[in-house]
């Protein structure tokens, strides 16, 4: 049995920003929390829902320390069924998505993807 944990980074369109791509809800203080304070236009609600429609068993979400990064819980399950959840969550197109569109925002698996993450 395993209960995967698994994180991601959210990062927002900025013609602006050094990269063009700064980590999305850069405020301080925001560090493992769910709610608006964390995700001011209620991404981490709307992405549970997405998900919980994509029937991978989502059990919880929060914001983790770094600006732009969150965690998704999935329940505990067998070995193999909780790998196949876990490759359900990374598989969708999260970058070409019309709501990722919408919202100018990205999605990356990738460990620390600016240099002023962390």
């Amino acid at each position: 049995m395993i209960g995967p944990e698994l994180e991601y980074y959210l990062c927002e369109r900025d013609e602006g920003a050094a990269t063009g791509w700064p980590p999305y809800g850069q405020a301080p203080g925001n560090v493992y929390s769910a709610g608006l304070s964390g995700a001011p236009d209620d991404h981490l609600l709307r992405t549970l829902r997405h998900l919980k429609e994509l029937k991978v068993g989502t059990t919880a979400g929060n914001r983790e320390f770094g600006s732009g990064q969150f965690e998704i819980n999935l329940a505990h399950s067998a070995t193999l069924d909780a790998a196949d959840r876990a490759f359900r969550f990374k598989a969708p197109p999260t970058t070409t998505s019309p709501s990722a569109r919408a919202a100018r925002t990205s999605a990356s698996a990738v460990p620390w993807p600016a240099s002023n993450c962390g």
